[in-house]
């Protein structure tokens, strides 16, 4: 492979950032029990923790095994953080997670998980070399078959998210500023992910294929700047 990726000295702070974090929040819970907030931001940061060393593995090592087990750790936080989303958005609207909910959930990312560690539906034992943005290489896993079915989940639970930050009795600044961080124009289409953000709404960004958790691409939309809302649909086609 070529050159080492600068992100193998950034991840390390980040790592430590990630791991204050949740044990910060996790000490205000034990304090206020009664407020599970902090409880689910400190699972949320913990997972963020499992992320960053999922790449740090990946990006550190140019043996294939550390390469799928970076990978698979991944896919891990992916999962997991589909049940944190859904958490969170209940706490953030001081809502109590309904039963008939919790069970279904936590039974097929189970299910998930055992795919993934378990079996190469998800993620495979292969790697290949990739090269990101600034022409660094680094190793990946070869996705699974099964990997682009979670694609509708994962809307699905996007979706559901965003509708309970709906439902909330808060603030309508509070409530704009929390969905913000949803706001995204997204779609699915030929094995990948599509979409525009808030931020920069004159760029799609899409991932790699079959990768629905990296967006490393991106395409700029002429005339950039002309006016403020910049791209506002996507619109199906055949090919």
């Amino acid at each position: 492979m070529g050159s080492i990726t600068p992100a193998i000295y950034a991840i390390p702070p980040l790592i430590g950032v990630a791991a204050y974090l949740a044990l910060h929040n996790l000490w205000i819970w034990l304090g206020r029990r009664s407020e599970p907030l902090h409880l689910w931001i400190s699972v949320w940061c913990a997972n963020s923790l499992l992320y960053l060393t999922s790449h740090y593995v990946q990006i550190a090592s140019a043996l294939p095994e550390h390469v799928v087990l970076g990978g698979r750790l991944a896919w891990t936080s992916a999962i997991v953080l589909i049940v944190m989303t859904i958490g969170l958005s209940h706490a953030l609207v001081g809502v109590r997670l309904p039963r008939r909910l919790i069970w279904p959930v936590g039974i097929l990312n189970a299910g998930l998980l055992l795919l993934v560690w378990l079996t190469s539906a998800i993620v495979t034992d292969r790697a290949y070399v990739r090269t990101d943005l600034l022409g660094y290489q680094y190793g990946a896993p070869v996705a699974g078959p099964l990997l682009p079915l979670l694609v509708p989940y994962i809307l699905g639970v996007f979706a559901y998210a965003w509708r309970t930050l709906g439902r909330g009795e808060m603030d309508a600044r509070e409530r704009r500023a929390i969905r913000a961080g949803f706001a995204v124009y997204i779609v699915s289409w030929k094995n990948r992910f599509w979409g525009v953000g808030e931020t920069d709404p004159d760029t799609i960004f899409y991932t790699e294929d079959g990768k629905v958790y990296q967006w490393p691409n991106q395409i700029p939309i002429y005339p950039v700047g002309q006016e403020a809302n910049g791209l506002v649909a996507f619109a199906a086609r055949k090919d």
